[in-house]
């Protein structure tokens, strides 16, 4: 069996420039430092063992046919992409309630971290609505969609300066990626290697996110932008055309072992990286499943108010379900006329499944609290227990 390429590594010299650093600290921060040196992935033979290639085989399947279930289903793939979002953010430690991050998406900006959870909500629409090749400027776009909110200087650029992970400086960290003048070049490997056609489609992103994380080229939003890299090629290579998989829950039951395999994969060891990302779909496609009931049962509720079910009951229960919380701006776009939505809504109010909210921007705002219950224990399963 062929070995993938094994990351190496180069010489270089870190001297920090940080005043608020004691001269101590600035002797132990400095020094000779390794960068890695990233091979080039676009022509490498992916080779995996039979059981493996099987094991995926066995994935694609599965996530292809429950997207098949969900043909149709606009609202849900809302929350699946809401979700997905979320629990990528988590896996970076940002962590908010599905209340929170829907008041974000509409404006508030109360909660830093869901604000940045929202940033990559966004960015999670580029991905899924990416069509035609690959590109770098593809992952710009991502990339800014995520950070621009927090780091606009920074936002949809390939970094200029040296990264690392773990640890004060380059000198004592954990992994250091390759020095900022070799990323482009990589990152036009990597975009070639994406535009491939032999390799199945989760082994496909599965490596081509390991080798994203390899190269990281942002200053920040790596891990985020990555794992969004992954619902685009899922989507383009149609196993996710309806409804994007949460992959990052399924990633989150055991982010140890995610992290040493993408350890392991700069090694030369492609199949660690892909076990775990075919263990991911399992759990993805698992916890979409319940959540997917649990919104059916928010939406069943929410219809059972009416004795008619009219087509204008149908777009604000499609609004609730979908968006978790909505102004009259939202109803309006909906095509739904303010008189018709206000008697629905206040309704619903009445009922007790949609709450009034704070005004946002000097809009009423409304919030659905079946559907957060809904989100909010799908993030528990995931493994998202710390709110913020």
């Amino acid at each position: 069996m062929s070995r993938w390429p094994v990351v190496t590594s180069e010489q270089a010299w870190w001297q920090p420039d940080l005043s608020y650093m004691s001269q101590t600290q600035r002797r132990k921060a400095r020094g000779s430092y390794t960068p890695a040196v990233v091979p080039f992935i676009a022509d490498a033979s992916a080779t995996l063992p039979s059981h493996l290639i099987e094991r995926v085989e066995q994935a694609d399947r599965i996530m292809s046919e429950f997207d098949a279930t969900s043909l149709g289903s606009v609202p849900f793939a809302s929350v699946l992409l809401r979700s997905e979002s979320a629990s990528s953010s988590q896996i970076e430690a940002l962590t908010a309630s599905a209340r929170r991050l829907s008041l974000a998406m509409l404006g508030d900006d109360r909660s830093a971290n869901a604000v940045l959870i929202a940033g990559n909500v966004r960015a999670m629409l580029e991905a899924t609505s990416t069509t035609g090749a690959m590109t770098v400027s593809t992952l710009l776009t991502i990339h800014n969609a995520i950070m621009r909110d927090h780091d606009p200087a920074n936002a949809g650029r390939l970094r200029t300066e040296q990264v690392w992970i773990g640890g004060t400086s380059p000198v004592v960290a954990r992994y250091v990626p390759p020095q900022a003048q070799h990323v482009p070049a990589a990152m036009d490997d990597l975009v070639r290697f994406m535009r491939r056609t032999d390799i199945a489609p989760l082994t496909h992103a599965a490596i081509a996110h390991a080798q994203f994380e390899t190269i990281h080229p942002f200053t920040d939003g790596n891990g985020r932008t990555g794992r969004a890299l992954v619902t685009a090629m899922l989507r383009q290579a149609g196993i996710t055309s309806h409804a994007p998989i949460p992959l990052s829950a399924g990633l989150l039951t055991n982010t140890d072992t995610y992290f040493a395999a993408l350890a392991a994969y700069r090694e030369g060891d492609l199949a660690q990286i892909v076990t775990r990302f075919a263990d991911a779909a399992d759990s993805a496609v698992t916890y979409a499943a319940t959540l997917r009931d649990d919104i059916d049962r928010v939406r069943h509720s929410i219809l059972a108010t009416a004795t008619r079910i009219t087509p204008a009951l149908r777009e604000v229960t499609d609004l609730c379900v979908a968006e978790g919380a909505f102004t009259t701006s939202t109803l309006i776009r909906a095509g739904i006329s303010v008189t018709t939505a206000y008697r629905i809504v206040n309704r619903l109010v009445s009922a007790g499944l949609v709450r009034e909210e704070r005004k946002i921007g000097g809009q009423k705002v409304w919030s659905v609290p079946g559907v957060f219950r809904a989100l909010d224990a799908f993030a528990q399963v995931a493994g998202r227990r710390t709110w913020r």
